[in-house]
């Protein structure tokens, strides 16, 4: 198993790695980012055998630059 932390618009990663072939669980949670800086991400946990992760699917799901 192998996991990725993503930080952005919580819904939408959610929706994006919901029901994703190869994805075993996607959380919701905080993370701290820097000192008392703290974040709201999503961790996906998942086999890479059988899913290809890249973060193409982030970047559709929720533009960095909006």
């Amino acid at each position: 198993m192998k996991e990725l932390y993503l930080a952005g618009k919580i819904a939408e990663l959610l929706a994006a790695f919901e029901g994703m072939k190869g994805v075993e669980e996607v959380v919701a949670g905080r993370a701290k980012a820097s000192g008392e800086l703290e974040v709201k991400c999503v961790r996906v946990q998942y086999n890479p055998k059988k899913t290809d992760i890249c973060t193409r699917t982030h970047f559709t799901s929720s533009s960095p630059l909006a």
